[in-house]
């Protein structure tokens, strides 16, 4: 990496460096209590039965692994997020010398890659549930869009069109209750906006499990704007499928006049880039 490193980008590694070691320590830590519940289960095996003393030292020993497992899960979901923001970070220091004119390429490459980085949201305990902007969950009205992070962006085209745009937050202001936000894909460089909280919708910061989070995912012929593949535009469209899995994508069908039935072919689009229709 060089002697020259971000001296951020090394802050951030050492605490994913310190996180893993205290994930190795907590599962060294958690053997023990495993060993010796398998050890309980073998003796119960061979005396055919569970006797009243056994029943309560299980239940003792489920409860310390329980624990030791949800202190590890924690530590885990810690170290997700920790990737997740030097990915991010990365990202951006990488792209930033690009402006003000990046290949389309390039562009694009960004955009998928922002939507494969996303974490996975992992329970800690099988109680806690999903936070907002995992995946379909919508933020609360007060919450501000960090600087630097994507949004879609309701602007004005170039004839007075309103199109939603994949945008980059520079910064809020909260006495006038605006964002300025970026174009991503203008081809003079950044295109600034200021636009009304109203006009902005955060982006999904989780992916959610479509196996242990289906209260997260859209359900099928919802009506959504989701990011139209190889553009940093949304459109209209509705769920056609669901993601099978933590990796695969959900089907689209877009508005689109020029098909028979008013609908373009199944289209697939990342959790990351799928929103709510506003009217």
């Amino acid at each position: 990496m060089g002697t020259d490193v971000n001296p951020k980008l090394k802050e951030m590694l050492k605490e994913l460096h310190e996180l893993a070691h205290q994930i190795q320590e907590e599962r060294n830590r958690g053997e023990p209590s495993l060993l010796n519940l398998q050890k309980v289960h073998d003796k119960i095996q061979q005396e055919g039965k569970v006797s009243p003393y056994y029943k309560s030292r299980l239940k003792g020993m489920y409860s310390t692994a329980i624990a030791d497992a949800q202190a590890e899960a924690q530590l885990l979901q810690q170290a997700i997020d920790k990737i997740a923001e030097i990915k991010s970070y990365r990202n951006k220091t990488v792209t930033e010398p690009k402006v003000p004119v990046m290949r389309r390429g390039v562009l694009m490459s960004m955009v998928h890659k922002d939507a494969a980085n996303l974490p996975l949201w992992k329970a800690s305990t099988r109680y806690e549930k999903p936070p907002p902007l995992c995946g379909c969950l919508q933020a609360d009205t007060s919450y501000i869009v960090p600087k630097g992070k994507y949004v879609a962006a309701l602007v004005k085209g170039s004839e007075g069109e309103d199109n939603w745009i994949l945008a980059e937050v520079v910064s809020f202001n909260s006495t006038t209750g605006k964002y300025d936000v970026d174009d991503i894909d203008s081809e003079e460089g950044r295109e600034r906006h200021i636009l009304s909280k109203k006009r902005v919708i955060a982006l999904p910061l989780y992916k959610a499990d479509p196996i242990l989070q289906k209260e997260c995912l859209y359900p099928v012929m919802t009506t959504i704007m989701a990011l139209y593949p190889q553009t940093t535009c949304f459109y209209k469209g509705v769920i056609h499928s669901l993601p099978k899995d933590s990796e695969d994508h959900y089907q689209i069908l877009f508005e689109d006049t020029s098909y028979p039935d008013g609908y373009s072919p199944p289209l697939k689009v990342a959790q990351r880039y799928v929103i709510p229709f506003l009217e």
